[in-house]
């Protein structure tokens, strides 16, 4: 396990000299070196203290086995104790504090080698909601996706943890293989108790994840509220309530949010004419992006390409 402190750069565009830093933690695992093809690593955890804010090089599975403490996300928090889960994606700045015992597994894993390969497992009906919708909106809305298990629920998945910890350490012949099944074992038992206890939620957050997927696929097509929820076969009303229950913003501001995004990106990596990634990114008259974009960012597209050419944009 490598740890890295770092001076996370915001920098104000409004005023090149003007640059914010965020002190936090990183930590870069090389997990298991003859693992390299999926990368996964189970362990049992205890902690006595407050732990430090990081973000990781990796994805987390958290299941706590029992004590208390509050769990920190971006400016959010809320309580765990014994019997909940919850997922954590690698970018995600999280903590611990007002820690009492604190008992733990962590399966940190990497999702796209572990989880996005395998079709049945994309299919359940709480995968979704468990391992995509839920991490990603875990600063904006801390309790979405939390799950809790009941002793015999737990003691399952804690057979599943100790089998990978066994067979880890002895490395005996196609190790590798029961490893991969029965992380992948955990994650559809955690998917299916996700769909069978919180239904609603699990519900709705695919009707969200559904969403996303639409935007995403449709962001230089002229992407309305109403096309969109005919498509996902839901009134545009129902999902702008869902928007703002669980994502805490409507559905074009998220919208607004990829599009300026795919902008960044495109301005920074590419050397497109400004015109082209307006229309790239769904904005059909070019000065109407520029003006967005400097009302958002404080600079025009023009000045921040000449910015990230000297200071990559990361």
């Amino acid at each position: 396990m490598i740890i890295k402190k770092i001076r996370r750069n915001f920098i104000d565009f409004s005023d090149k000299k003007q640059e914010k830093y965020d002190m936090v933690y990183r930590f870069e695992d090389d997990f298991l070196e003859d693992m390299t093809g999926y990368q996964l690593r189970v362990e049992r955890v205890q902690l006595e203290q407050e732990f430090v804010r990081h973000t990781h090089s990796f994805s987390e599975v958290v299941v706590v086995l029992g004590g208390t403490a509050r769990h920190m996300v971006g400016e959010q928090s809320y309580r765990i104790g014994e019997g909940d889960v919850f997922v954590i994606n690698g970018q995600t700045s999280h903590s611990f504090e007002q820690v009492e015992q604190l008992s733990m597994i962590n399966f940190s894993y990497n999702e796209r080698n572990l989880l996005f390969d395998r079709e049945e497992l994309r299919q359940l009906p709480g995968f979704a909601p468990l391992f995509v919708m839920a991490p990603r909106l875990r600063e904006k809305s801390p309790n979405v996706g939390m799950l809790h298990l009941e002793p015999q629920d737990m003691g399952f998945v804690q057979s599943m943890a100790d089998g990978i910890i066994q067979q880890t350490e002895q490395k005996s012949r196609g190790y590798e293989a029961v490893v991969k099944l029965l992380f992948q074992a955990a994650v559809a038992f955690l998917s299916a108790r996700y769909e069978q206890t919180q239904a609603t939620a699990s519900q709705n957050l695919n009707v969200i994840a559904a969403a996303y997927d639409y935007m995403e696929q449709n962001l230089a097509q002229d992407c309305t509220i109403a096309g969109m929820a005919e498509t996902l076969l839901v009134s545009p009303r129902h999902l702008e309530r869902l928007f703002r229950q669980y994502c805490r913003e409507t559905p074009l501001e998220h919208l607004t949010e990829l599009r300026m995004s795919r902008a960044l990106h495109e301005l920074s990596r590419t050397s497109l004419p400004v015109s082209e990634i307006a229309a790239a990114c769904g904005f059909a008259d070019s000065s109407y992006f520029s003006r967005a974009f400097k009302a958002r960012y404080h600079v025009s597209p023009r000045r921040y390409r000449e910015l990230t050419s000297l200071k990559p944009f990361d």
